[in-house]
């Protein structure tokens, strides 16, 4: 394959060059995201010198005959309660490289093999037209020039533009806007299969996932509410001076 191919193929470069070790740990998935869940995406908010643009995770739990909830068939394995992650801009700009990356190879993928005659997919499996008991059993496939290549023809894009000093609050307001955006078109209900097909990728599953990066949040907010609560279970005490 070409190397060119292949460097274009990378998840996480893009304009923001090979992922720093330092993000690496930090996106270190704790626990995974549910098996089926909806995102609300939050105001950001201000961690240490930086804004997070934050997303409410709501779990989407099935219910047996009975109408009684089922929990993941992995326990622990997965979130089943609702939660809330933060990611840093570099973080969504990272997540739209895996989309793009990954959407690349899934769209000339299906391209291929629609134009070979086993691009239609039945009971989750690619099948030939060849291998059908008729033509008349297989469902309808999309034309192979309906197959959009880019996946910003089909999501909105985040703007890549850094900024030399820390982000003002205009910008903060524009990346909000545009992550939500986003975020809200990705979990559209009528968005091409290819779309609902990569919601299911683990490797894009995981940004909705608990980071490290949101343990070491939440445990520096329990710190700090904690030492809050302290201080307001002093006594406080009076001085008054006497002339």
């Amino acid at each position: 394959m070409d190397s060119q191919i292949v460097q274009d193929l990378l998840p996480g470069t893009g304009s923001m060059g090979s992922v720093p070790t330092h993000h690496d740990y930090k996106r270190a998935v704790i626990k995974p995201a549910p098996q089926e869940f909806t995102v609300e995406v939050l105001p950001p908010k201000k961690f240490g010198s930086g804004y997070c643009y934050g997303m409410h995770v709501i779990p989407i739990l099935t219910e047996d005959s009975d109408g009684r909830s089922l929990k993941s068939a992995k326990t622990g394995s997965s979130l089943n309660t609702e939660y809330e992650v933060w990611r840093r801009w570099e973080d969504c700009l990272w997540f739209q490289d895996l989309l793009e990356t990954e959407y690349k190879l899934m769209a000339r993928t299906k391209r291929t093999r629609l134009a070979q005659g086993k691009g239609v997919k039945k009971d989750g499996m690619y099948i030939r037209s060849d291998q059908a008991a008729s033509f008349e059993s297989l469902p309808p496939g999309p034309d192979v020039h309906d197959i959009a290549k880019d996946i910003h023809d089909i999501l909105p894009k985040l703007t890549k533009k850094g900024t030399l000093f820390r982000a003002g609050q205009a910008t903060i307001e524009q990346r909000t806007t545009e992550f939500s955006a986003l975020i809200d078109a990705f979990f559209r209900d009528d968005v091409p299969t290819l779309i609902k097909e990569l919601r299911a990728n683990r490797v894009i599953r995981d940004f909705f996932g608990y980071w490290r990066r949101d343990k070491d949040h939440d445990r520096k907010m329990n710190e700090q509410n904690a030492c809050f609560r302290a201080h307001s279970a002093q006594p406080i005490y009076s001085i008054i001076s006497q002339g």
